[in-house]
């Protein structure tokens, strides 16, 4: 699927960074909409990045296997 333009004078978006915490769950929580967003830029390149500490990268990843 080619990229959208963002608005009418804007480029395409290209790709995605996307925050995890807040973004798509709270604590151990899946925020509403958050899956339609997963599948949503399925085909856009992203990247999740995050901050907390406590989930090591296997265990984020898990969190949003679904």
């Amino acid at each position: 699927m080619p990229a959208k333009p963002f608005a009418d004078n804007k480029p395409p978006i290209q790709a995605l960074l996307l925050d995890m915490d807040g973004i798509l769950y709270h604590g151990n929580s899946l925020l509403a909409g958050a899956a339609a967003l997963l599948r949503r830029i399925e085909a856009t390149q992203h990247l999740f990045l995050t901050n907390n500490q406590l989930n090591g990268p296997s265990k984020s990843r898990s969190r949003i296997a679904t």
